[in-house]
This record gives structure tokens, sequence and C-alpha cells, in this order.
């Protein structure tokens, strides 16, 4: 039971990183918002920080991570349940992801699962995706109230785009050969 509670958090810390949401409205998912056909996930407004529910579009690595997850814990209500005694199909909790992020070494004192936002959106604007797409991934409002009246793009194939892109950016990075150091030569006599 706790080989899967491990998996289930490290898949839980991947797919936040490939969808940049925020922690809560990941860890607190359920199976009917995933349409895992089209590529989507809903997520309710009652889950949003700003009260409005948003669509995420999931790259092929999230698809097929949570296609593989459906079939751990597809049984339950939540994507990501607690798998300890007493758990009662209840999702994991509120600081599962960040003891993981403490336990893993990311070359940043302090890096939070709230990070890995920041992080992606980052890396998108470095590599030319426009700030209103990257906005919407991060389910941003807009602050102007006269501006948030008229706007109601959703850039639903930019935002695709930059999501593969991310899921791309990842598995190049994750699956790259890690260098191993020169040995130092032996100083000169």
């Amino acid at each position: 039971m706790q080989r899967n509670a491990m998996v289930i958090t490290v898949y839980a810390a991947k797919l936040l990183m490939l969808t940049m949401v925020r922690k809560s409205e990941l860890r607190l998912s359920k199976w009917v918002e995933f349409d895992l056909d089209e590529g989507r996930w809903d997520i309710p407004a009652a889950r949003m920080k700003m009260r409005l529910p948003h669509r995420v579009w999931l790259s092929r690595q999230a698809v097929e991570l949570l296609r593989y997850l459906r079939k751990i814990t597809g049984h339950g209500d939540y994507v990501f349940p607690t798998r300890f005694a007493g758990g009662n199909g209840r999702p994991i909790g509120d600081v599962t992801l960040n003891h993981l992020f403490g336990r893993l070494d990311f070359g940043v004192p302090e890096f939070s699962p709230h990070g890995t936002r920041s992080t992606a959106a980052t890396l998108l604007r470095e590599h030319g995706f426009q700030k209103d797409v990257v906005e919407l991934l991060l389910a941003h409002a807009e602050r102007n109230q006269s501006a948030a009246a008229y706007s109601h793009m959703e850039l639903m194939s930019e935002r695709r785009r930059a999501l593969q892109f991310l899921a791309d950016k990842i598995d190049e990075l994750t699956l790259a050969p890690v260098p191993v150091p020169l040995p130092t030569p032996a100083p000169a006599q």
C-alpha cells in the first residue's frame, strides 16, 4: 500500500508540472472532471481561486499519465486519493506534495509545488509564448475591470500548443543523460 502512495504522489507532482494548476486544484481533482479522449480537464469554479471554471488542455504525456493512474485510482472519486489507513477515499493531504518537494533536490533552496507555476510560465515566455496565453494557463483573472468585461478569449489552440511544448521540454530535460564529471587530473610533478 505504501508503494502505491508513493506512485500517486510522484504522479501528482508530475501532473502539477504538466498542467500549471495550483496544488489545491490538483489534489482535489476528481475523475469526472477529465475527458481523456478529448485531452481536457474542466476544473469547477468552486475549486478555483478566482471562482471561475478553468479548462486545462492536456498534453499527450498528461493523458498517458492519467490513463495509467486511472488503473490505480479510477475506482474512487479522487484522482489522487490518500492510500494510508483511515484515508477512506479522501484526497492526498495538503502537505503531501510539499514533503515530496522537500526531499528532492531541485537545485533551488525552498523550491515548492507552487514554484512549478512560475517556472513553467517563465519557460513558456522565454520560448515565445504570449503573455495572454500564459496568463490563461495560470488561470489569472484580468485586473482591469473594463478589459475583463470585454475579453472572453480562450486561445484554445495556443494553450494546447504551450502545454505540449512544456511537456516535451520536461521530457527533454528529464530524459537527457546526466553528464558525468571528468576526474580531476593529478597535478604535474
